[in-house]
């Protein structure tokens, strides 16, 4: 658990830097064509065009991997805390929460429309099988983290709508004021989304611990 929860908040810290270079690369683009002087041939263009189209593919192959030892991290989260349960009671079934299975736990995020909510459901729900009612909490971190990435959901559709849909330098340049506004949102989605798990990681070892599991 502990270096699965370490290796997805290295992936999300360098997302966050990611996020950073692209708030910068909009601000630089913002100026460009607030001033009117976009020209395609500019070396200037083109090497902050490069550079985005660079981070485009280190993102891709980052998020790729971070699918992956999400649904590994989350699958054995739900299989700890049906042991924490099995041991120790089920603060999870004292709220009356739906129980979930390890590989429904992460397969949910993959099921169009129902990947919109269920999955929070499920995160609750390991969240409350493995925390005591009093101490080693965790507080709003999971509904925290979902709001903003349902957040973060809207704001790439809406950007990726407004790009599609700008020609002119008076548009793009809307697009990037309205970027960078939104920029904010992307960020707090992977901040929350690394403090949860690092947070539950950690709960789920001190309880292991407490309870003789390790």
């Amino acid at each position: 658990m502990g270096v699965l929860s370490k290796v997805i908040a290295g992936i999300l810290a360098v997302s966050v830097l990611g996020d950073v270079i692209y708030s910068l690369i909009d601000w630089t683009n913002l100026r460009v064509f607030s001033e009117r002087s976009f020209d395609d041939e500019s070396s200037f263009y083109l090497k902050v065009t490069r550079l985005s189209e660079w981070i485009d593919n280190v993102y891709l192959i980052l998020w790729l991997v971070l699918a992956i030892i999400w649904c590994v991290w989350t699958s054995r989260v739900c299989k700890n805390a049906w042991l924490i349960n099995s041991r120790d009671g089920a603060t999870a079934i004292y709220r009356g929460r739906k129980s979930y299975s390890p590989v429904v736990s992460w397969a949910l995020h993959f099921i169009p429309i129902v990947q919109f909510w269920i999955p929070f459901h499920a995160m609750a729900w390991i969240r409350d099988a493995s925390q005591k009612p009093l101490g080693l909490t965790m507080g709003k971190l999971v509904g925290a983290w979902w709001s903003f990435w349902i957040a973060n959901l809207g704001v790439g559709v809406m950007t990726i709508i407004l790009y599609s849909g700008a020609e002119t330098s008076e548009e793009l340049a809307a697009f990037y004021r309205v970027s960078l506004v939104l920029s904010p949102v992307p960020i707090l989605s992977t901040v929350y989304g690394g403090l949860m798990v690092l947070r539950l990681s950690l709960i789920q070892r001190l309880r292991a611990s407490d309870l003789g599991l390790r």
